[in-house]
This record gives structure tokens, C-alpha cells and sequence, in this order.
């Protein structure tokens, strides 16, 4: 590990303060010296001139509890200024877990099919040499990555390592609700962030994932656990796009049970898009209401439209919608695709499904909003609606989606329309200084979205244009990330603090458009393929002293992010 000088740079500490022109020295894996015209001494120089130098980014809604293990490079997250990355989210977690694999399945498979990540990479790229929690941030702590890891604990994961299948089935007993707790107080001793849970998903077979069955002593008997560990927080997945009607009920019931145990609340999430405007009102006035009745209420929100590809070698998307015909063609064997797609019944299935059996509100039924973006050998046609096509063959849109697939290939992708923002909304949210920005879902649905490097949007898109001053956009993915999650030595640019960095200049970063890689093992020995960009790019990136990325030789082959744990008390 090398000293680092930073000379010249704009600096931004965190706190959403006025920045300063000064250089920033670092010492092994601290911030050593702040200040003008920093004498050099032999270390390494990073020109910083006309570019601000600000706290690494937080990344504070990932999934990389698999990924990291086969691509510990979190690429192209680096480019784009981030030090730390949360996983443990949405109610789902690697730990605890059993070390033997047919009695871990289950919890694979979930994890799998909700996030789209291959399940054989999973089971053969993810080390599994731990089964509680401990052994769990043991492994982590000694697993090389490119950013530091924080974790929460998946609520799931203690329901099925306690109850197995009886989880999908029941309330727990008073005696598992209890071994729920005991994991939980072994986690939190061990570093973990607090709890994760999930009022929203179905899993593979169309039933409500385990936590959704939870009554309120099993969430009692939890809580009591957090409430002894301040600063830890409850994160929960609320169904704010389908049944919209259950988020609030939801969030008012975990804020009665966190309010009286000083338990900080993170519910996911608000969505920004105009095309929720009423609905999204309700839930920033539900949020306000409950922190001026004293709830720790911490919303995260969405700061850009959300839009997919939609695939068909992997792809939740169909299944949660109930257009099952399509989902089963997702899921099956590669050598059967050809034949579903010309068979006259399952055809005629997805006919009926997308005109009768559609969640409500599914984009699927609106052929209008999907784009034929991405053809694998182009055949085309490209850059038309899959309405147009669909009119131009004189065919139902399921059909007219089936045969542009055997016209094009598998590996084509069909987009759907970006939906519309309500920027002054999220620039509102940015400032509630109760609010978490930047959830994205990074190393999750590689084959319909590239989270990665969505902070960056907010400053090339927001602060940019003059909506958001450089100062609070920095504090709101840096400074009060790290309040929220109760990090001390990071987040901040003062020294003694953690030495992650990021260096940037507004006029050279771009928020990348995505493309297709190849790098996903499939467990099988070959690769499959996930949705990445290119780098901002950032002038530099630094974890705990060490340059993870420099503009002018690209991603480095350096490891040295860590584990990182909740501060205690």
C-alpha cells in the first residue's frame, strides 16, 4: 500500500457544507492531512485540478451476496466513484445457511429466481464454508473485493434455516420465533446492520415469499433483538407497483412495533414516476407524518425513471406479472424455447394470459411501451414498438413477441419505454434529510438492468443543470448514507476517517448507456451474459488507501475493500 497526495482538487467532505480548495494526503488506510498546499513526500500524486474530491459513494441497495464471490471486481462500480456497497437486502441473505446443499436449496432458489442470478452459479461459485452468521462475516472479511461490504440479515433466510418448508406454510411457534431471535442476536453481535424483510414478492411457484407470513410476535420477538443493538435498522420491500393499497398498512404496522424500541425504519420504496403522482404523495405523507409522531423513518425513493430490457434466457418479470406461459418459456431448457415458441397451445396460453390473467397495471398488456431494441442475429425489424409489429403482421402482441423471437434469436432483448420523472420530487426527497438515495439493485437482474453507476446520474442529470448544488448531491450519497446505516469511520472526508475517495469532474463524466457482457459463470463451465456500462469515468477511486480505479489506466486489479459493521452504541 502506497501513501497518496490529492493535490488541487475542490473538496467535499460530506456533511453538505460549502466546499474548499485544499489537498488531501493519505496514510495507509487513513485520511492523515486535509489542508492548502500540502507539501509532498514521495507518495503518489493524483491531479485533482478542476475536479471536486469527495467521500466514496455508498451504495446502498445491492445484491452481490453471490456476486461478489466469482466477480469480486464489482466492475464497473469503481468508475463510477463507489467504495462500499450494502448487500443482505429485500429480505434476502446468504446467512445464516446450512452448509449442507440439499438442505440450503431452498433459500438458493429464492434468492435466485427473485434477483436473477443464476442458480448454479450460486451453488458452485459461492465458497459456503460457514453456517451462522460469524463464520459468515469471517468469510467475508476475508474475501478480496473492490469495495467494502456491509450487511444486513435476510428475514427469509431465518425463517427457512428455522421452519424449512414449513415456512411458506405458517406462523411460527414460540420456540422457533425464539431460535429466529437467537441467529438474529448472533448476527448483530458478529457486525450485521440489522434486519431485511419483504411485504412484496411471490417466489417460483406464484407463493408469497416466508416473511410475508409473519404475524406480529415473530416481528416482536425480532425487534427486541435489534432494540438492544442502537443503530441497528429494519429494512423492509413494500408492494408500491401492483397491490398498492397494502404499503402503507405495512409501513404504519412496523412503525407501532420500532416506534417504542427506538428501531430506525427503511422501507423500499418510493417510486418517482409521474405516472404515480397521487399515490407517491401518499406515501411522502405518510412518511412525514410518522417523524412527527417520533417513528425513525428513514424512505428510500427511486432519483430515475425505471426501465428494463425485457430477455428470455432469464427473467422474473414474466412470473411476477402472471403471464406464467411466458415465464415457463423463460425457464425452460434452451433446446425446448424453438418448439414452445411455434406450439399452437402454448401460444394460445399466452394469448389468454395476457388478455385476462395480467397483475393489474402490468406494462405487458400495453404493447405500446415495449421497443424491439436488440436483435441477436438482425434479422430486425429494430426500433419500433412491438404494437407496430404486431399490427404490421396482423397478430396478437404475444404472438407477433414470439415470432420476431424466431425471426431474431433468443439472445434478442425488446426494451421497455422509459417512463417519466418528477424531478422536482426527487429533488425534494434528495433533501428530506430523513431519506436514502441511490437504490439500485446492482449485480441483481443482469439481463434486464445495469444498476450500477446510477449515482452518477444525479450529477450529470441534476447537479449538472443547476437543479441540485454539487454539496448536497455528494452529502446525500455519502455523509448521510453513513448516518443512516451508522457507519463512523467512513462517509466522510476528515481526517482519521477511512480512506475511501472518489475524484471527479463534473464536465468529464457521463452516465453510460448499457451493453451486453459475457462473464457470468453458469456453473457449468461456460459463461452467460449480464448488462453492464462503461466508466463515468471517475479520475480516481480509493478503498481503504488503495486506487481500485484511475481515468488513465482503467480499473485496477487492487482488492482491498472489508467488512464493514454498525457501529456500536
Amino acid at each position: 500500500m502506497a501513501d497518496i497526495l490529492i493535490r488541487g482538487g475542490t473538496v467535499l467532505d460530506g456533511t453538505g457544507n460549502d466546499s474548499i480548495r485544499a489537498d488531501v494526503r493519505i496514510e495507509d488506510d487513513k485520511i492523515a492531512e486535509i489542508g492548502k498546499d500540502l507539501k509532498p513526500r514521495g507518495e503518489k500524486e493524483i491531479d485533482a485540478s478542476d475536479a471536486f474530491v469527495a467521500p466514496g459513494f455508498i451504495d446502498c441497495h445491492t445484491h452481490f451476496d453471490g456476486p461478489m464471490w466469482w466477480a469480486p471486481h464489482f466492475q464497473p462500480l469503481p468508475g463510477y466513484g463507489t467504495t462500499t456497497a450494502v448487500i443482505g437486502n429485500c429480505g434476502l441473505s446468504i446467512a445464516p445457511m446450512s452448509k449442507k446443499m440439499e438442505d440450503r436449496q431452498d433459500m438458493i432458489g429464492i434468492f435466485s429466481f427473485l434477483e436473477d442470478i443464476p442458480q448454479r452459479a450460486f451453488e458452485k461459485e459461492v465458497p459456503w464454508n460457514w453456517e451462522n452468521w460469524p463464520e459468515y462475516a469471517s468469510a467475508l472479511d476475508s474475501c478480496p473485493t473492490a469495495a467494502n461490504i456491509s450487511a444486513l440479515v435476510g428475514h427469509l433466510n431465518l425463517r427457512i434455516y428455522v421452519m424449512g418448508p414449513a415456512a411458506w406454510e405458517r406462523a411460527a411457534t414460540p420456540d422457533e420465533c425464539a431460535h429466529m431471535a437467537a441467529l438474529l442476536d448472533e448476527s448483530m453481535r458478529a457486525g450485521a446492520l440489522g434486519l431485511s424483510t419483504n411485504f412484496f414478492d411471490v417466489d417460483m411457484e406464484g407463493r408469497k415469499v416466508p416473511s410475508r407470513l409473519a404475524n406480529d410476535a415473530e416481528f416482536e420477538a425480532l425487534l427486541n433483538v435489534l432494540a438492544h443493538y442502537p443503530g441497528s435498522l429494519l429494512q423492509f420491500a413494500l408492494d408500491v407497483f401492483i397491490y398498492k393499497e397494502t404499503a402503507i398498512p405495512c409501513i404504519e404496522r412496523m412503525a407501532r412495533m420500532c416506534k417504542p424500541r427506538g428501531i430506525r425504519l427503511q422501507p423500499l420504496l418510493i417510486p418517482m414516476e409521474n405516472e404515480f403522482g397521487d399515490y407517491r404523495q401518499d406515501l411522502i405523507d405518510c412518511h412525514h407524518r410518522l417523524r412527527a409522531e417520533g417513528v425513525d423513518i428513514w424512505m428510500t425513493y427511486l432519483t430515475r425513471p425505471f426501465a428494463y430490457s425485457l430477455s428470455f434466457e432469464r427473467t422474473l418479470v414474466f412470473r411476477l406479472q402472471d403471464a406464467h406461459a411466458w415465464a415457463d418459456l423463460v425457464d425452460a431448457p434452451a433446446e425446448n424455447k424453438i418448439a414452445m415458441l411455434k406450439d399452437p397451445e402454448w401460444r394460445a396460453r399466452a394469448r389468454h394470459e395476457f388478455d385476462h390473467g395480467l397483475t393489474p397495471g402490468s406494462h405487458l398488456s400495453r404493447p405500446e411501451c415495449f421497443y424491439l431494441n436488440q436483435s441477436e442475429n438482425e434479422a430486425g425489424p429494430i426500433n419500433i414498438t412491438l404494437k407496430q409489429y404486431a399490427d404490421k403482421l396482423g397478430l396478437h402482441h404475444s404472438d407477433a413477441m414470439a415470432e420476431w423471437l424466431l425471426k431474431n434469436g433468443l439472445g434478442s432483448t425488446i426494451a421497455m419505454e422509459t417512463l417519466t420523472i418528477d424531478e422536482n420530487a426527487v429533488v425534494s426527497m434528495l433533501r428530506d434529510p430523513y431519506s436514502v438515495t441511490g437504490a439500485n439493485d446492482a449485480a441483481a437482474h443482469g439481463q434486464l438492468i445495469c444498476g450500477a453507476g446510477e449515482s452518477t446520474f444525479l450529477l450529470t442529470h441534476y447537479t449538472r443543470a443547476g437543479k441540485l448544488s454539487v454539496e448536497e448531491t455528494v452529502h446525500a450519497l455519502t455523509g448521510k448514507l453513513a448516518q443512516h446505516f451508522n457507519f463512523r469511520d467512513r462517509g466522510l472526508l476528515s481526517p482519521g476517517m477511512a480512506a475511501d475517495i472518489c475524484v471527479f469532474a463534473l464536465d468529464e463524466i457521463e452516465y453510460r448507456p448499457i451493453y451486453k457482457i459475457r462473464d457470468v459463470p453458469d456453473g457449468r463451465g461456460g459463461v452467460s451474459w449480464r448488462y453492464t456500462r462503461d466508466a463515468a469515468p471517475f479520475r480516481a477511486t480509493i478503498v481503504n488507501g488503495e486506487l481500485t480505479f484511475e481515468a488513465e489506466r482503467g480499473y485496477t486489479d487492487a482488492l482491498p475493500g472489508r467488512l464493514v459493521s454498525r457501529a456500536a452504541g
